[in-house]
């Protein structure tokens, strides 16, 4: 099914906000995770999509941002 342009939208800007919280840790410092408190579609399109890893478990609170969401976000 064909992405609406409101939801394109909505998936773009989660990527920027997921990208603008994320933070790295000291002990894997190439690794960008964020907390996911974003629309739920969003975040499976953005995963779906290759710019985020798909989470094993949904109620994990953390994302992790692929090199190729990183460069789209920025």
């Amino acid at each position: 099914m064909e992405r609406s342009q409101r939801e394109k939208l909505t998936e773009e800007l989660t990527l920027v906000l997921l990208y603008l919280t994320s933070f790295t840790e000291k002990q894997c410092p190439n690794v960008r995770m964020a907390w996911k408190t974003h629309d739920w579609t969003a975040l499976d399109d953005l995963a779906e999509d290759g710019f985020m890893v798909p989470p094993h478990n949904r109620k994990n609170y953390t994302r992790y941002l692929t090199d190729e969401g990183v460069e789209k976000a920025k």
